[in-house]
């Protein structure tokens, strides 16, 4: 599961590599007519052309300026989807497996490769969901540059009138925290995706329900454990760059040290928050699986979270499907599942 980040870098160096390529072809090509276009094909094809030109008119050209702008909006667009893509598969693999784990009464059972597992069954049965939930951050994430590309253009206009200044701030932060609630909701709705193998928008409905019966335990947990993830980001930060400045402190070849301290501080940012990402992912898992177990599980009194998770979130007396029992041989308690 720790590889996952690699893996994850690995994808989006790979995905941002092709796009640039891409887009140095589009921003490259020269004018086509509907000629260029015609002879293309039919070469392709390996056979003589037999179009009736009469049909087109030969004179008419796209430009370079017209068809690489268009292209590119089709292109940066497919870059945040398959981006959104490469990141719901990796969120729903990791929280298959956490599932996997969470929901089996004798833990000893579980796959020695969960996560391995919960990826392949989420392309085999969970792509359509991976792929319509980033299709929803993706669109608003062009709407977002849209605003950008728009608010670029008006700077002149703006500089005249404070209150469009002001409306175009306002409308950009509102985008802002939209697509701040549509993640946080779809990563919510992929943890319920890997769990019960529902579809998206079910997924979706289930998750914000959830969300909503436990609001105070989500945001208690949610603000403790981004406390100590944030705590050990800057532990690792510090750490790092505290390493680099007693290496290169005294080498006489380095005229200054602040730009590899700093290139060390983005490095070990990266790093942590990408390794960082994994425990938020089983942290959330965890608590969304709690409260399945709690709505799930409320009348017949016996959970499947054990007593410790059980006293740590919601601090009651023990109820788990773990109970504690006396060895009376050895005097002490161990763990037994009904």
């Amino acid at each position: 599961i720790f590889f996952f980040p690699i893996v994850t870098a690995a994808l989006t160096i790979g995905l941002v590599l092709f796009w640039v390529y891409a887009a140095m072809h589009i921003y490259t090509m020269g004018d086509t007519s509907i000629a260029d276009l015609t002879d293309y094909v039919a070469s392709a094809a390996g056979e003589v052309a037999d179009v009736d030109q009469s049909y087109f008119n030969e004179s008419m050209v796209y430009s370079q300026d017209d068809a690489s702008d268009y292209l590119m909006v089709y292109h940066l667009f497919g870059l945040l989807w398959t981006n959104q893509v490469i990141n719901a598969l990796l969120m729903c693999s990791i929280a298959g497996g956490i599932c996997s784990w969470y929901w089996v009464m004798d833990k000893t059972t579980v796959s020695d490769r969960p996560v391995w597992d919960a990826f392949k069954r989420t392309l085999r049965f969970h792509l359509g969901s991976c792929c319509f939930g980033g299709l929803i951050i993706a669109i608003v994430q062009m709407v977002r540059l849209a605003l950008e590309y728009l608010d670029q253009k008006t700077k002149d206009l703006q500089a005249n009138n404070p209150i469009m200044k002001v409306i175009m701030w306002c409308v950009k932060c509102a985008l802002w925290c939209f697509e701040k609630c549509i993640k946080f909701i779809s990563f919510q709705a992929y943890i319920i995706v890997a769990m019960k193998g529902k579809s998206f928008l079910p997924s979706v409905y289930e998750a914000f329900g959830l969300i909503v019966d436990n609001m105070a335990r989500v945001a208690t947990v949610n603000i403790v454990s981004n406390f100590l993830l944030i705590l050990g980001k800057c532990g690792i930060i510090v750490f790092c760059t505290l390493m680099m400045f007693v290496m290169i402190e005294n080498n006489e070849d380095i005229d200054s040290i602040v730009f590899p301290m700093i290139v060390v501080m983005i490095l070990s940012y990266g790093v942590s928050s990408g390794f960082f990402s994994v425990y938020n992912q089983a942290i959330d898992t965890i608590l969304m699986c709690f409260c399945v177990d709690c709505k799930e599980n409320a009348d017949a009194g016996q959970y499947y979270m054990s007593d410790s998770l059980l006293h740590y979130i919601n601090s009651t007396k023990q109820h788990s499907i773990y109970k504690l029992v006396d060895d009376d041989a050895d005097g002490d308690t161990t763990s037994a599942s009904i």
